[in-house]
């Protein structure tokens, strides 16, 4: 995620009325491992006016040694690491990573 995220995004789609369009700007914080995206979200109101709200998303990106640490700190051992729900291979591309653990001790 940190260095594969598109820096200015934007999308535009129809509702049942009017349309909704947003962009997005994304700061990236490599040292601190964070991400902050900020949305510019614009709905079109029946009328055909226009209006707007500012939102703010602040994101920590943890990495699979990291999570391996504390699962390990927490008696959690991971045996399958995927991603998201898929059973797809982890890869430098991985944005959502998810573990399947055996509590430690207990059978494999």
């Amino acid at each position: 995620m940190l260095s594969a995220c598109d820096r200015v995004r934007g999308r535009r789609f129809g509702i049942p009325v009017g349309e909704i369009a947003w962009v997005s700007e994304t700061e990236v914080n490599v040292e601190s491992q964070a991400t902050t995206i900020t949305f510019m979200v614009f709905r079109q109101a029946p009328d055909g006016q226009w209006d707007c709200f500012r939102e703010e998303h602040r994101n920590r990106c943890f990495f699979r040694p990291d999570l391996a640490r504390w699962l390990d700190g927490a008696g959690r051992v991971p045996y399958s690491w995927m991603v998201e729900s898929a059973h797809a291979p982890v890869t430098m591309e991985t944005w959502h990573l998810h573990a399947v653990c055996r509590k430690e001790g207990s059978p494999g």
